[in-house]
């Protein structure tokens, strides 16, 4: 009835069956994946040839409010195609993203040795020998970077960095905060929005889903959580080896698996438990 409809009306939509058109003659097969943000997400129900449009016409399902984006193979090529338009054909395709908005999305493509970023469907002038995965911020700032020659680099907003000796993977926040750990004349920095510290070894950048707090890997394997922005930096562990770490989604809590050799680590984890009021007992592991 009437109330029904509007409340219908009303409710944010759950999922849509959309039309497109492709841009170039290419027909998708039934039931293809839609990719968004590099995950499946919906599939294409149906596609043909249209002699009356002219071009190949479409249905697919997908969440409500989203860009369709899907893989294509010709061949031994393959390309990106984003709500009907075809990006440029690679050897290989990998790592492709999405604006959380979903106006824009960037990937790297391989052509013999090297790799380029495309952005929005326009290869970038930025080639790689071993890229890193593209991101982008909560207001679409695009961040990525990679390998070249002897050096490691990253772009972010379209600036790119100086050559380093090594670089960990840069990290965004959900509040677009760049956080970089580089290796320069043999030396580790810290980066946080641009205020560099000296660290001793840095690895596993990662912010609080709520972007307040920031934690990170030094050393041979101590677990440090800050502020967002670099300061009272806290060791909540210390470790012999990296830790695998996860936050849990309201930045509360962190959960951590170390291996422990010696017997007197243990002793240690489990002291460091009780003073923590950590609810697992401390216990060796073979494997996690």
């Amino acid at each position: 009835g009437k109330y029904a409809l509007e409340h219908f009306r009303q409710r944010d939509e759950k999922e849509r069956l959309v039309g497109f058109t492709m841009e170039e003659d290419v027909v998708p097969a039934e039931g293809a994946q839609i990719v968004i943000e590099g995950y499946p997400a919906g599939r294409i129900t149906s596609a043909r040839r249209s002699e009356a449009v002219g071009k190949v016409i479409g249905l697919a399902w997908l969440p409500g409010s989203s860009a369709v984006s899907f893989y294509l193979t010709r061949g031994e090529q393959s390309l990106v195609v984003l709500d009907g338009k075809a990006g440029p054909p690679f050897e290989r395709i990998t790592n492709l993203a999405v604006s959380p908005d979903g106006k824009h999305h960037a990937y790297t493509g391989k052509q013999g040795s090297k790799w380029t970023v495309v952005v929005d469907g326009k290869p970038t002038s930025d080639s790689f020998d071993d890229p890193g995965s593209p991101m982008f911020g909560p207001q679409g700032e695009l961040l990525y970077g990679g390998k070249r020659g002897k050096d490691f680099l990253y772009v972010f907003k379209g600036k790119a960095s100086p050559g380093y000796q090594a670089l960990e993977s840069p990290e965004l926040s959900s509040t677009g905060r760049l956080a970089v750990a580089y290796q320069l004349a043999g030396q580790w920095h810290l980066s946080i929005d641009g205020k560099d510290s000296k660290v001793e070894g840095v690895e596993a950048l990662t912010f609080s889903p709520d972007g307040s707090k920031f934690a990170y890997v030094e050393g041979r394997g101590n677990l440090i959580i800050s502020d967002a922005d670099g300061k009272n930096p806290k060791k909540v562990i210390e470790s012999w080896n990296t830790p695998d770490y996860d936050w849990s989604p309201d930045g509360k809590w962190i959960a951590m698996a170390f291996r422990e050799q010696d017997p007197k680590w243990t002793e240690k984890a489990k002291k460091e438990r009780e003073e923590k009021g950590l609810s697992t007992q401390a216990r060796e592991i073979d494997d996690v």
